[in-house]
């Protein structure tokens, strides 16, 4: 659409041309958001894996009757005898 074509057309069809131009524009920005956030998050994967990881535990052990454990360094030493590579072992409190 060149700068003659613009002019002769009416002020209705001006108005639903900068209507359409600025819904293709927010469409546009919208997309190009998406996108660039989708890409840093994708780059920060292991990271936050490893943050979320840092602060959830693996697995949780509990007795069978919920009861309290009274010994429980002892249980917890045996219990990383018992495992092949734990990285932290600690009482839920």
């Amino acid at each position: 659409m060149t700068l003659m074509d613009w002019a002769s057309l009416s002020w209705r069809k001006k108005l639903i041309t900068v209507f359409m131009l600025s819904i293709l524009l927010g469409v546009m920005l919208g997309v190009a958001a998406l996108i660039i956030v989708l890409s840093v998050m994708n780059g920060f994967q292991l990271e936050n894996k490893q943050r979320l990881l840092a602060v959830m535990p693996y697995g949780v052990f509990e007795k069978l009757d919920k009861a309290p454990v009274s010994n429980w360094p002892q249980a917890l030493s045996a219990l990383q005898d018992q495992l092949p590579k734990p990285v932290r072992l600690a009482p839920r409190l």
